[in-house]
Parts: C-alpha cells; sequence; structure tokens
C-alpha cells in the first residue's frame, strides 16, 4: 500500500538541497521506535500496569503502543496541513511538494487556500480522521494530545468537520472527486496502520482507560521526539526520490509473531545512537545492613531500620509518609525507600522533589552521591538532572554534565532521576 508515500511529513533546504520525508515514512519510524521503547524503556511495572488497566496480553498491549506510533501523524493526510509552508526554506521546496501531489491526482492543490487552515492542527485533524472512521475515543484522544494539548472533550464530532470540511477533504462538497481521493488516502493509511500492527478493523483495538490513555501519550510525545530528530532520522534529497522507498525490511505482523520485532536498518541505526543505556532495574531488598552499606556506606540506624523493615513487610504501597526529627536521616531513610518500592513494584526511577531550588542544591550532592553508588553496585551508567530554573547555575550538576564519562544526561534524553 503506498498511500502515504506522495504526501509529505517534513521539509527542509539546506546548502540549496531540498530535502523531505514522506508521511508514510515518518508513520513507520514512529511505530518502530514505540515498539523499542516499549521493550527496553519503559519499566516492567509501567508494562504490566498498561497491559492490565486494558485486560488483554503484553503482546496486545504493545501492538496498541506500535499502532498509535503507525497513525499518530495521520492529520497529516489532509489539504490543510499538505499546503503548509516551511519556516526554513524557499518557496520552490513548497511549490515542488505541491507538484508532486497534483501528479499523483490532488487537483488543484497547487492553487488552494483556506481561510481557516489554522483551525484544524494536524493532531486534532488526526483524532477527527480516527473517529470518523469508527476508532473508540479514548485510543483517538491520545492522536489529538501528542503535541501536549487534548481537543475540547466536548466538542461535536458532526460540528467540526462540517465546519472545516475543506481543511479535511479540499472541497466543501463531500460527493466531489478529490473529496473522495483525500478520504480514500487516509483510509489507506488507516488501514495500513492496522494491518501492520495486527488488527483487521477499528473495532478490534482494546478499550483504554484515561490514566492508561496519559500513559501512552506520553510515550508517543518521546516516540515522535526521537522519530523527528534528523541526527537520528535524516531527510532524503528530494532530487533522489528512490532512496525514500520503503526498504524491504518492512515486516507485517505475521512476520513479527514468527521471528520477532524486526526494524529496518534505519530505525536500527537511530536507536543505537539514541540509548547508551538500558534502564534501571532494581532489585528487592531483605537486608537492611547490607543495603544501607551498598547505598550510603554506612549502617542504618534505628529509624532507618524500622522503615525499611516495614517496608519490606508491605504489600501493594501507594504512598509513604515518614515524621521524624532533623537529623535522624530521613533523606537517606527516603531514598532506601524507593530503592525499595521501585524493587515490589518494578519501577525503573526515581522524581525527588523539593520546595526550593535552595533545598534541592543543598539535598543534590547527596542524590548524587546514592545514583553513583546505584551505578556502581549494578555496573550501570545512570543519568542524573537537576531540574529547576537556575540548574544552570549549580557547578556541581555542570561538572556532571560536562563529564561524559559519568554517564549524565544533561538534556534528560534517557531515564532521569530529577530533583
Amino acid at each position: 500500500m503506498r498511500s502515504g508515500l506522495e504526501l509529505w511529513a517534513k521539509k527542509k533546504e539546506k546548502d540549496g538541497i531540498f530535502y523531505w520525508l514522506s508521511l508514510k515514512r515518518h508513520l513507520e519510524d514512529t511505530r518502530e521506535i514505540m515498539g523499542l521503547l516499549w521493550e527496553h524503556w519503559l519499566s516492567e511495572g509501567q508494562r504490566v500496569y498498561i497491559t492490565k488497566s486494558m485486560k488483554v496480553e503484553e503482546d496486545e498491549a504493545k501492538s496498541l503502543a506500535m499502532f498509535v506510533g503507525a497513525i499518530h501523524d495521520i492529520g497529516k493526510a489532509t489539504p490543510a496541513f499538505q499546503i503548509q509552508r516551511g519556516f526554513q526554506n524557499s518557496e520552490d521546496l513548497d511549490f515542488l511538494l505541491l507538484e508532486k501531489l497534483e501528479r499523483k491526482g490532488f487537483s488543484g492543490i497547487k492553487d488552494l487556500e483556506l481561510t481557516d487552515r489554522g483551525k484544524t492542527p494536524h493532531a486534532y485533524a488526526g483524532e477527527v480522521i480516527c473517529r470518523l472512521a469508527g476508532m473508540n475515543r479514548g485510543i483517538a484522544s491520545i492522536i489529538g494530545a501528542h503535541h501536549g494539548i487534548p481537543m475540547k472533550e466536548n466538542y461535536n464530532l458532526t460540528s467540526f468537520i462540517e465546519a472545516y470540511t475543506a481543511n479535511f477533504y479540499q472541497e466543501e462538497k463531500e460527493d466531489s472527486q478529490i473529496c473522495k481521493k483525500w478520504k480514500d488516502t487516509q483510509e489507506n493509511l488507516l488501514s495500513w496502520a492496522l494491518e501492520s500492527c495486527g488488527y483487521k478493523k477499528v473495532e478490534e483495538l482494546p478499550v483504554c482507560p484515561k490514566p492508561t490513555q496519559l500513559l501512552l501519550s506520553g510515550l508517543l510525545i518521546m516516540a515522535d521526539w526521537i522519530a523527528s530528530n534528523e541526527e537520528y532520522f535524516p531527510l532524503f534529497s528530494l532530487q533522489n526520490e528512490v532512496d525514500h522507498e520503503l526498504d524491504d525490511a518492512t515486516v507485517n505482523q505475521e512476520d513479527r509473531k514468527k521471528e520477532g520485532t524486526q526494524i529496518s536498518e534505519r530505525v536500527e541505526s537511530a536507536w543505537l545512537k539514541w540509548t547508551q543505556n538500558q534502564t534501571w532495574e532494581a532489585k528487592q531488598l531483605f537486608d537492611a545492613n547490607q543495603s544501607y552499606q551498598n547505598s550510603f556506606h554506612f549502617m542504618p540506624r534505628d529509624f532507618q531500620e524500622k522503615v525499611f523493615t516495614e517496608i519490606a513487610g508491605a504489600e501493594d504501597i501507594g504512598l509513604v509518609i515518614l515524621e521524624a526529627p532533623m537529623g535522624c536521616g530521613k533523606t537517606e531513610a527516603a531514598l532506601m525507600t524507593a530503592e525499595q518500592l521501585a524493587g515490589k513494584q518494578q519501577c525503573a526511577g526515581v522524581f525527588f522533589g523539593l520546595p526550593t531550588q535552595a533545598s534541592s542544591n543543598g539535598i543534590f550532592p547527596r542524590v548524587e552521591s546514592w545514583v553513583d553508588s546505584l551505578g556502581q553496585e549494578n555496573q550501570e551508567k545512570l543519568s542524573l538532572r537537576l531540574s529547576h530554573g537556575k540548574a544552570a547555575l549549580n557547578e556541581e550538576f555542570q561538572t556532571l554534565s560536562r563529564n561524559c564519562s559519568e554517564g549524565i544526561d544533561p538534556d534528560g534524553e534517557k531515564r532521569s532521576m530529577c530533583m
């Protein structure tokens, strides 16, 4: 199915050379990155939560994650997006891409002007297209929210499409030939996305509760960010379209079931550039003395040992509140509790929140020491980020940022432990 290869998703001009990326290729890239993030970046606890929340098997949950990656930019398969001018390229590139669409049967696209083009940003257009196809709103809303702001919950689907028909189909007459061309293109893209992820129709997609929608939205935003980074996924020269064809490594769902996840060389190369270390795999802890010695290089005080014992014997913990006088070791007790809970619930990161920049700066060295101990114990390189507005002025954090051998990621691209 070749629908989507004629539509652009990204374009730019550099040194007088025109570059672009087809919509189909970008969807393919994002789908595969979603699969890799599911397998190698999400914690076991997150995968279990998502899977159980939808009452499906894990491979079905992964298929859904990959599906939203494969369909996330279907809103770009609209005239409203395709006539969008580039910000940093000459008009010649815009014209050539529109001319390419004309040759593929999108008659009149070169001369199209839409007064309300900005009313249907591609993320929202994508949600509307998915809902018109019968997709349940929970999953469609993930598409609509993938640029950070979801559509209003009370919008009327029929009124929306009637108000901006030309944005979706180029003309107001839904029975026109060009309108049918756009509808067919959108339907073909949706069919491809479904089939490539093991579905035959939208009714087979699972029901996705709101907390899970938020998690998958976050994962999709991350996958889209990676797949949109030209350092990892370069654009192709418009003058050499042969290089832009989807390669032979594209596989269908049946191949995946037989041979496991297969990815193209393009995706594999991008993934290896992006990822440098595995996620933290916290172990369950049973011995307070040994655990404190490993993490902090001292034996626990009575207060700390009591907290450790309580956590070790508890099940299904959602919130732990520690109250104790100043100076008795609450910080280390809190970090150890986080370590215990991560092991129990198969989590892969810690957020250490404090009320002020000053208190964050003061605690930062102690958290840094703890992270360093975790890394040495597990022979891993762990990332750490100080996340407040003046972190750039914190000399200790900046020293870590400059020291690449420590495995610290100042941009927070990998799993981060933040303060």
